[in-house]
């Protein structure tokens, strides 16, 4: 590894320890709680907060460094057991650059009460893409945890995890730790509408929120990696014979 690559990592590692220690100093995640993550640039490789660690406590050593089929490449300690929900939403989005999965208090009420986050300010729809939707269940560390992450995130930077919090993504670790205060912020204000009736809740009209998505849409370019389809698979195999 040249110096500036392992100066790069030295310096991503610094800044994932600062955001996982302001998740904790935001009331987003409590002890080892939660996870943070950070694509290394032009790399199918993530810097990932380890297993166990209290982020009062976290230090650029104990970040752990694998690739995007969760291996191990450096580092002493465990990884995240949410690596692969990580890793399965960087392989789907090349546009995100860096992960937050929080256990915040008015995003896990609702991720366990069945409930999205639906719009109620043009704000979240232009910040995180619409509305925020509701995962299916999946056991912790689970592989199906990531593929029902991705399959309910699809272009949008934030999803709940039915009885498990949220993943939020950005561009970077400063526009992700910025986006888990916005979700945190419409998972408030969802939830205090809701306590006065859906009915009470006065929708943003459609036309606005086309209006806005397409605002989101333009500055994000958001694009997700197609999964082969057993015609092209089979097309592979051809060639390969």
């Amino acid at each position: 590894m040249k110096t500036s690559e392992r100066e790069l990592i030295w310096s991503l590692k610094e800044r994932l320890c600062e955001v996982a220690i302001r998740t904790m100093e935001l009331g987003f995640n409590i002890g080892s709680a939660g996870n943070v993550s950070v694509r290394i640039p032009e790399k199918e490789e993530v810097l990932i907060t380890p297993s166990q660690v209290d982020y009062d406590q976290i230090t650029p050593y104990q970040i752990v460094h694998i690739d995007f089929e969760t291996k191990q490449l450096d580092g002493d300690w465990t990884p995240s057991s949410e690596k692969m929900m990580h890793t399965a939403v960087y392989k789907a989005r090349p546009d995100v650059q860096a992960i937050i999965h929080m256990h915040s208090r008015y995003a896990s009420v609702l991720s366990s009460t069945g409930n999205g986050i639906r719009p109620l300010l043009e704000e979240m729809i232009m910040s995180l893409g619409g509305e925020i939707q509701l995962a299916k269940f999946s056991k912790v560390g689970s592989k199906e945890l990531g593929d029902n992450a991705v399959e309910a995130l699809g272009t949008r930077k934030a999803v709940l995890l039915t009885n498990h919090g949220a993943l939020v993504c950005g561009k970077s670790l400063e526009e992700v730790l910025r986006l888990a205060q916005v979700v945190e912020e419409h998972a408030e204000l969802y939830y205090l509408a809701l306590s006065l009736g859906k009915s009470k809740i006065s929708e943003i009209p459609e036309e606005a929120q086309k209006y806005h998505k397409m605002i989101y849409d333009a500055f994000n370019r958001v694009k997700r990696e197609k999964k082969p389809k057993k015609s092209d698979k089979n097309q592979v195999k051809s060639e390969r014979m």
